[in-house]
């Protein structure tokens, strides 16, 4: 996205190097903001830094001008009604991949022997799950280059719980909100119609001719649709 970020924008995106637990993205956004100068900022989120950018602007709405959510996850309310994403990675893959992932997610959610891992093979772990979305989608793989994110990754999932219902929540969210679906993702288009309704005045745009990964999938499409937004932002 270099070159289509708004000035005075913060990029959440689950999964990097450079993510952190909740309260510490607080702190650096704290840091942000002074940096730059501006009381309010243009927050983007992708996938899980969708759903902590929205937690944000919910919970300090006079902090946010406007918020661009990404691909976000159906898990505004848990248990989720529909498939969860791990659920719909093994309906796309190949028959011979399926005992290789079960073995997979049978450890990946174990937090306990996870606690166990330092946080470069943490990250590592997490990063192996790149090979089986690319086999589910017929992409090409990211390399795991350890930037999954380790103890940070296990931190979000952890915070989930078991039961939730953050619709009521999110109520309180008073910036202009665009939800970007990508027509391809495996995720379907009512998950996202789902968090934008959670949202008062949220709106949703599908981009033709890309999956999870919007801004990698098609970056001028993202980057236009974001820009169109943010200039009706007052």
């Amino acid at each position: 996205m270099e070159g289509h970020v708004p000035s005075g924008a913060v990029i959440q995106s689950a999964g990097r190097q450079y993510g952190h637990a909740p309260d510490e993205r607080g702190r650096h956004e704290s840091r942000i903001r002074r940096i730059l100068g501006r009381d309010r900022l243009i927050v983007v989120g992708h996938s899980f830094g969708a759903l902590i950018a929205a937690l944000y602007a919910a919970e300090f709405p006079d902090r946010v001008r406007a918020l661009v959510l990404v691909a976000p996850p159906p898990l505004v309310v848990m248990p989720t009604e529909g498939a969860d994403p791990f659920a719909l990675v093994r309906r796309r893959l190949p028959e011979r991949r399926l005992p290789d992932y079960d073995r997979y997610l049978s450890g990946y959610f174990d937090f306990q022997a996870l606690l166990g891992r330092d946080e470069a093979s943490l990250s590592r772990y997490f990063g192996e799950f790149r090979e089986f979305y690319a086999a589910a989608t017929g992409t090409s793989a990211a390399a795991n280059d350890g930037d999954a994110g380790g103890f940070m990754t296990l931190g979000v999932y952890a915070s989930l719980g078991r039961s939730h219902d953050w619709r009521p929540a999110l109520q309180q969210v008073r910036a202009p909100t665009l939800v970007l679906h990508g027509a391809n993702d495996l995720q379907p288009e009512s998950d996202s119609r789902a968090v934008a309704a959670a949202i008062p005045g949220a709106r949703v745009a599908v981009i033709a001719a890309s999956g999870h990964f919007l801004p990698d999938d098609a970056p001028e499409a993202f980057a236009e649709s974001v820009s169109r937004f943010l200039a009706q932002v007052p």
